[in-house]
Order: structure tokens, then sequence, then C-alpha cells
């Protein structure tokens, strides 16, 4: 049966990232879901987008993933610290279940802007996973 590997592939980051314990002592957490009173800088799991890349015979998606940072650090020092901290976990590679292959990660697009709060700076890191349904 075809199925998508955005949900294994959501457990697998969390799982990688939370787990990475230079990014743990940099930040508070990894979340999903974002309460209001979260203790600054963490790390957020954004809205995947997928591609299908398949051919005749085989299923083959590319899931994009934007990993967002967010910390009320003066600069923009510690935003580039958990963003390379990102870079380094997910390069360590990623364990996915189910009936899915990880064929390839893409470097990461990273960026860092100014929240609409003035003492917020937030990273982007866009990763690009190609994942094959065996």
């Amino acid at each position: 049966m075809t199925q998508t590997a955005l949900w294994e592939l959501q457990k697998a980051v969390y799982k990688r990232l939370s787990s990475d314990s230079q990014l743990m002592q940099l930040s508070t957490g990894v979340y999903d879901a974002v309460e209001e009173d979260l203790t600054f800088p963490y790390v957020t799991m954004g809205a995947p987008s997928t591609l299908n890349i398949s051919t005749r015979t085989t299923f083959v998606e590319e899931v994009s993933v934007t990993l967002s940072t967010w910390s009320v650090a003066n600069g923009k020092k510690e935003s580039y610290a958990l963003l390379n901290l990102i870079h380094q976990a997910i390069g360590k590679g990623l364990s996915i279940e189910g009936p899915f292959r990880l064929l390839a990660v893409s470097r990461p697009d990273l960026q860092v802007i100014d929240d609409a709060d003035p003492r917020i700076k937030h990273g982007l890191a866009r990763f690009t996973f190609t994942i094959k349904n065996n």
C-alpha cells in the first residue's frame, strides 16, 4: 500500500533533534505545538510540503520541512549556533520507520530574520528529504 512518509519523517526528525545533547544544552526543547509560555531559545517543527516524484513502478516523494529557532538573545549569534546544531544533527542521519527508505537529504537553506516582535530572532532551516516507499 502506498502512503506518505510525513508522520514517520516528523517522528524521525524530532527524535534526532531532541536526542542531540549539544542542541538540547543550548535550547529548551523541540516542539510541534507551541504553548504561549515556552522559555527561549527553542526549536519548532513547521508544516511540511511534499512533491511527488514517483515513476510508474516506484512511489518516491520529496518532503520539505522547515525547522525554526526562536531566540531573544541580543543579536543573531545564538540563532546561528542553533541552526548549525540542527544542521549537524540532521547530518548524522535519520532512521525512518515503516515501509520507507531515506534516499537523500538536501543541504539546508538557512536564514535568520527579525520577528514581528523586535526582541525575537527567528532562524529557519529548510531541508528536503527524498523518501521512497518500499
